[in-house]
């Protein structure tokens, strides 16, 4: 499915339209954003999910980079393909958009294909301060595509509405 074009029929069908949405700060990485009030956060980490058991969710990562790391190494499966990968602007930096198919072990027999474990979409965003960068990840996971469709509004309502909240992670 195209994931930059949702029809607003997902919306509806996913149970997310009518949402009620909280600021959320999460001071480690020098953020904020809105998550909706009646998804469970997982844990204490930046993580949501709408049935509280962690298959769909969206969530947030960062880490500081070196001057040679590249973040997509880091911060995208292991064991993923990248399906598409395009450029995006958030208000507060650039950086791109991944979708993302991920693969669990081989299958069984010649020929046999490893099996899907989830499709994912990261928004990865890269800050520079003289010498110093920082790494970024929204993203959304779910175990099909459709899920994923599912999720997009809200992950696109989270991603519009983040902010720094510092200049940079401490």
């Amino acid at each position: 499915p195209d994931l930059h074009a949702v029809p607003l029929e997902y919306e509806r069908e996913s149970g997310f339209f009518d949402l009620a949405y909280e600021r959320v700060e999460i001071p480690e990485a020098g953020l904020a954003l809105e998550a909706p009030i009646s998804w469970p956060q997982l844990g204490l980490e930046p993580a949501w999910s709408p049935t509280g058991n962690g298959k769909q969710r969206i969530a947030v990562s960062w880490l500081n980079l070196t001057p040679t790391i590249k973040p997509e190494a880091i911060l995208l499966p292991s064991r993923g393909l990248i399906v598409a990968s395009t450029p995006i602007e958030l208000d507060w930096g650039g950086g791109r958009q991944y979708l993302v198919k991920r693969y669990g072990g081989g299958g069984v027999g010649r020929g046999a294909l490893a099996p899907t474990l989830s499709v994912e979409i990261h928004t990865i965003v890269v800050l520079t301060d003289g010498e110093a960068r920082w790494a970024y990840d929204l993203h959304a996971v779910a175990p099909t595509s459709e899920e994923l469709v599912a999720l997009k509004p809200v992950y696109d309502r989270i991603l519009r509405s983040s902010y720094l909240t510092t200049p940079r992670p401490d």
